[in-house]
């Protein structure tokens, strides 16, 4: 498959925007990156498998609950004189 430079660089930027938007809860960019059919499973402390979570709207609610539940907890030397 031949890609212009802009297909090429508009595919290499869709993992980016995926993982920004994700870290910073931004839900407007993540609905724009995932497909009405997305499916997402998580592993977490690399034990605890959950999901899977099917449909772009239920990888939102699963990033929308996840965002407004996160207390930033910092460990003791960030909070060291």
């Amino acid at each position: 498959m031949n890609l212009d430079p802009g297909e090429w660089f508009a595919v290499q930027q869709t993992p980016a925007r995926y993982a920004f938007a994700l870290d910073h809860g931004d839900l407007v960019t993540l609905a724009g990156v995932l497909t009405e059919d997305a499916t997402m499973t998580l592993t977490i402390a690399g034990e605890v498998e959950q999901g899977p979570f099917v449909g772009r709207a239920a990888i939102l609610d699963l990033t929308r609950n996840a965002t407004e539940a996160h207390i930033d907890q910092r460990s003791g030397m960030d909070n060291a004189v």
